[in-house]
């Protein structure tokens, strides 16, 4: 059976996803702060939301222009938006009015 790389990619998303639902039951944190997150697919960030009641935020370190528009769709799930690069706001921002700009020094 020949597998391409959308089939690895949600592999891969599926994976995080319960690892990170995982984590978050074990470890019930107030708050979670996840940077790079465009691997976390919007469904399991709102259900974590849900059930467990708490504010997730995405620390967005890549260029948006690189990600597919399902991984920026995703980003609409998340409590806000925390951006390196004010250039990329604008387009984050249509899935997330949420959004805030921190550098990486900050």
């Amino acid at each position: 059976m020949r597998r391409g790389a959308a089939w690895c990619d949600e592999t891969y998303r599926r994976r995080i996803g319960a690892a990170f639902t995982a984590k978050v039951a074990e470890w019930k944190p107030d708050f979670v702060f996840v940077i790079a997150g465009f691997r976390l697919a919007g469904d399991v960030i709102r259900a974590v939301r849900k059930k467990h009641g708490i504010p997730i935020a995405n620390f967005v370190v890549d260029d948006p222009a690189f990600c597919s528009r399902t991984l920026l769709h995703d980003l609409a799930a998340y409590s806000s938006i925390f951006c390196i690069d004010r250039s990329w706001m604008p387009v984050i921002g249509q899935f997330n009015p949420q959004i805030y700009y921190l550098p990486h020094a900050g």
